[in-house]
């Protein structure tokens, strides 16, 4: 394709975005600045106006993931790469609020971590202006996030720029391929792309990448790290010898929330006792959910109310990112949210770490090939594509509440199919050190 195409196409997409910037995302921002909900340093960061960072003499990595996924799958690629580069510094980036949060936990974790900010947003002179300021020795991007001003930029300032852990969601692969001669130019920036699968590879150069610089690798979520600890007084309540099974339900979306209500209720019924941890995926969403979890008539609790840390509460509601994770350990069924609605699921790897019993619902496209990998090897409850889900769901739920035996079973296996996986990081380590 001709430079004159080339710039026309990114002119294009440049004034497009610009406009969506200066008539929403500001406006948006502004109001928000004023209502106390953010502050002017954080619209300044969208701006690409991050004060100037130096860490020399030591080399710099700039790890954008865009949210607490992403932020989770880049949490072994860091340890390995501080483990392969010694001297190694880390600006850790993202695209929303949760991810934000997820990142400043990490970082307190790794003191290698210089700075957290978010991207900001993809218009050129504010990506190379913000790209010269933080001199990063090279980027890496983790999964799905393909920005073309942020690519340009780094190919044009001669920063090598790598995808690791790529795919692409299902649902926005006919986008892709209907813009192929774009999203050819953006990923010609990309020196290399580390992706999750061999679908995954067909479907970026189908989008227009460069054979030759894509390779399967793995997912870097098989090799998730977590911590055991929880704030003291959930920590404790937690640890108290309980005998109500504990059902906890991890990302979910509306209306998912209403059935697994509906299915805690339909439970008691049938003298089936058990308690329910609900982790909304975005937890802006806590106070709608504990008001409907209230109407319903359940003993409710929020985990920001720490002095409410015993075990008077029926249904507890995660109203901050950080502690599913590892209340994955204290629970005998896991539920994958956004896979009971037709939001194509959430990562059920968590859960297997901590060898749990796992329900995923029909719409489980986004992590389907892990899916069908727990299936294969008895470590997955998948509810069929046909009939009413939340009848399915009460179904297996009933299941696997009656029998602990089939539950140990089903958590023994889930915890080989993670360990059978384990050491995707490291591959990845070796391959972005070589390059670098």
């Amino acid at each position: 394709m001709g430079d004159g195409l080339s710039r026309l196409l990114f002119r294009l997409y440049d004034v497009a975005l610009a406009l969506v910037i200066a008539t929403v995302l500001v406006p948006t921002m502004v109001v928000r600045i004023i209502l106390g909900r953010s502050h002017i340093e954080l619209l300044r960061e969208r701006l690409g106006r991050t004060r100037e960072l130096s860490i020399e003499p030591h080399p710099s990595l700039l790890v954008h993931a865009v949210s607490v996924g992403e932020m989770a799958a880049a949490r072994p690629l860091i340890a390995a790469l501080k483990e392969a580069m010694p001297s190694v510094r880390f600006i850790l980036t993202t695209g929303n609020r949760e991810g934000r949060t997820a990142a400043e936990q990490l970082s307190k974790a790794y003191p290698e971590i210089a700075k957290v900010c978010y991207l900001p947003w993809d218009r050129h002179t504010a990506t190379r202006r913000w790209m010269r300021r933080i001199k990063p020795s090279a980027v890496i991007v983790i999964e799905t996030e393909i920005w073309p001003n942020l690519f340009r930029s780094a190919r044009e300032l001669s920063i090598p720029l790598f995808i690791v852990s790529g795919r692409i969601y299902p649902k926005d692969r006919s986008r892709y391929r209907l813009a192929r001669r774009f999203f050819r130019l953006v990923l010609a920036s990309v020196d290399w792309i580390g992706v999750q699968s061999e679908e995954e590879r067909i479907s970026f150069i189908r989008a227009g990448a460069p054979d030759h610089r894509v390779e399967v690798v793995g997912n870097l979520k098989h090799d998730i790290i977590l911590s055991d600890g929880l704030p003291r007084p959930w920590q404790v309540a937690f640890e108290q010898p309980c005998e109500t099974p504990l059902i906890v339900a991890g990302s979910t979306h509306h209306p998912e929330e209403t059935w697994l209500i509906e299915a805690l209720h339909r439970l008691r019924q049938d003298d089936l006792f058990a308690r329910l941890v609900l982790a909304p995926r975005h937890p802006r969403r806590a106070d709608a959910v504990q008001q409907m979890v209230v109407t319903a008539g359940w003993a409710t609790a929020c985990w920001s109310e720490g002095a409410r840390a015993d075990s008077s509460w029926e249904v507890l509601i995660l109203d901050q990112v950080g502690p599913l994770a590892a209340i994955y350990q204290w629970a005998d069924v896991a539920v994958i949210g956004g896979s009971l609605s037709r939001l194509g699921g959430h990562n059920p790897l968590e859960a297997a770490h901590r060898s749990r019993a796992i329900i995923v619902g029909p719409h489980h496209e986004n992590f389907r090939e892990i899916v069908h990998g727990l299936d294969h090897v008895g470590g997955v409850r998948v509810l069929p594509q046909v009939g009413d889900v939340r009848q399915a769901l009460f179904s297996a739920l009933c299941d696997l509440m009656r029998d602990s035996r089939q539950r140990k079973e089903m958590g023994r296996h889930a915890f080989e199919y993670v360990r059978n996986h384990h050491g995707i990081a490291q591959r990845y380590a070796q391959s972005l050190v070589a390059r670098i």
